[in-house]
């Protein structure tokens, strides 16, 4: 039902695109799952904030549209892309997709099981496909878990805008490709 990125992308979708997210809770909702039964899924929203992309790129495409980015700069693969990663003293880099939105993209924290490129939604000016919850994810997964459940279908009141972000969460000024 849900889609996993594929190999060798680790980007959490329940965590990070609104349209995955809406539809975990329409599926949940149809399921009549009980809250306390959604516990392991919403564990990997882990204790960060929560960014959401809410661009049209389903989670495939997306994941898609940057393999062929780091295609065209002879950045893919397992090597090539740790190479191209590191290759200023950085370890992070920005690539933007069709659709405009900005990917920082880092050494996935799960290398060992192939999941070597870890996608993080980049910030700064490209808000308007971005939206960023002033809640940490612990409080979202409890908003989730009300959403799948019962009550009304609006995640508006989980987002504020990029400038309510911390300052020790905003991103780093990298170089944009």
């Amino acid at each position: 039902m849900f889609i996993t990125p594929p190999e060798p992308f680790q980007f959490n979708p329940l965590k990070h695109h609104l349209a995955f997210v809406k539809s975990f809770i329409s599926h949940h909702r149809e399921k009549n799952t009980a809250p306390e039964d959604l516990a392991d899924r919403l564990a990997a929203l882990g204790a960060n904030y929560t960014d959401m992309y809410c661009g049209g790129l389903g989670v495939s495409q997306l994941c898609l549209e940057m393999k062929e980015e780091l295609l065209k700069i002879g950045a893919y693969g397992h090597q090539k892309y740790r190479a191209w990663l590191f290759d200023d003293d950085s370890e992070y880099k920005e690539l933007r997709l069709s659709d405009g939105s900005c990917w920082t993209l880092r050494w996935g924290q799960r290398a060992e099981i192939e999941r070597w490129l870890m996608l993080d939604i980049a910030m700064g000016p490209y808000r308007p496909l971005h939206s960023f919850s002033s809640f940490q994810s612990i409080r979202f997964g409890e908003a989730l878990k009300v959403q799948c459940h019962k009550g009304s279908y609006s995640l508006s009141g989980l987002f504020s805008p990029y400038e309510d972000r911390p300052e020790t969460h905003k991103p780093y000024a990298g170089t944009i490709s």
